[in-house]
């Protein structure tokens, strides 16, 4: 029964060591906030749900000569129910300095409405810029690539 004990504790502190290693690799609580909300809104923008994605754009959002309602109607134009067919994360790496982040998603994108990505679908590289609000983060740039 000894032996039972010593393992059940050294099992805890491995998972302990574990979870203690998540987070100091994963650069502790404020990117894994960005993380989270770059995961729900692809998740909102495979849905179709233009509005939710919105949700996440800076009311000051202003990036290269674009500003927000520009970025909304560029959504609303770009994401919608049906518009995608697949859209897949290959990739997400985010970088957090104080009160702002960058983060690069790489993706798989498909659609069976929008031309350029008609048939087998492209390889994107999606660059963004966060700043907080408040206990949030906020999108408030963004650069397209095609890889």
């Amino acid at each position: 029964m000894k032996s039972l004990g010593k393992i059940a504790v050294a099992a805890l502190a491995v998972i302990a060591l574990a979870i203690l290693a998540m987070v100091f690799l994963r650069g502790g609580g404020e990117e894994a906030k960005v993380d989270a909300l770059l995961r729900q809104a692809l998740e909102a923008g495979k849905s179709g749900d233009t509005e939710k994605c919105i949700s996440y754009i800076a009311s000051d959002y202003s990036f290269d000569g674009v500003n927000y309602e520009q970025i909304g109607v560029h959504v609303r134009r770009y994401i919608g129910p049906g518009k995608w067919t697949q859209i897949e994360l290959r990739s997400l790496e985010v970088g957090v300095d104080g009160e702002t982040a960058t983060a690069t998603m790489k993706l798989f994108a498909k659609s069976g409405e929008i031309r350029e990505f008609m048939g087998q679908g492209l390889p994107l590289k999606l660059n963004l810029h966060l700043k907080k609000a408040g206990p949030d983060w906020k999108i408030t740039g963004h650069r397209v690539e095609q890889r």
